[in-house]
């Protein structure tokens, strides 16, 4: 019988072990549909969303207007609730900050080409706690003659 002295102790783990608990045999396609399957739910959390500190509903034109914002030159929001306005030029952003979280706000968006108006929508969003949500209002989006 040999001496275990002097020898580092050997330590059994469930990744040295042949066999799973119960006596399955991990396959490398299962342990490779199991990593991607965590790291897909893992890495697409906030497709719209954008962790933060303050509760905030922001603005594109491209977003909002769709394909017309190649048309557009600057656009301009209203919070009809928060009393708020803000204008862009296309490719810049709009931001309503510190909203009441878990508020719908009703928005008035309107697109301009140079001085003249061309679009206008009107849309509801909600507030989302701690998140910036980009709002998407091209479903409400109409042409002005």
């Amino acid at each position: 019988m040999q001496s275990d002295r002097g020898r580092a102790p050997r330590l059994r783990t469930w990744a040295g072990r042949s066999r799973l608990p119960g006596g399955m045999r991990p396959s490398l396609r299962v342990l490779a549909l199991l990593t991607a399957s965590l790291s897909g739910s893992l890495s697409g959390c906030f497709v719209d969303r954008e962790y933060s500190n303050e509760t905030i509903i922001e603005f594109e034109a491209c977003a909002t207007f769709g394909d017309a914002c190649e048309e557009l030159t600057d656009f301009r929001v209203v919070g009809r609730e928060l009393g708020e306005e803000a204008s862009a030029v296309i490719g810049d952003r709009v931001r309503f900050r510190d909203v009441m979280p878990n508020r719908v706000v009703t928005f008035d968006v309107e697109g301009y080409s140079g001085s003249t108006l061309f679009y206008r929508a009107t849309c509801d969003i909600g507030a989302t706690p701690y998140t910036t949500v980009e709002a998407d209002c091209r479903n409400d989006v109409e042409a002005v003659n």
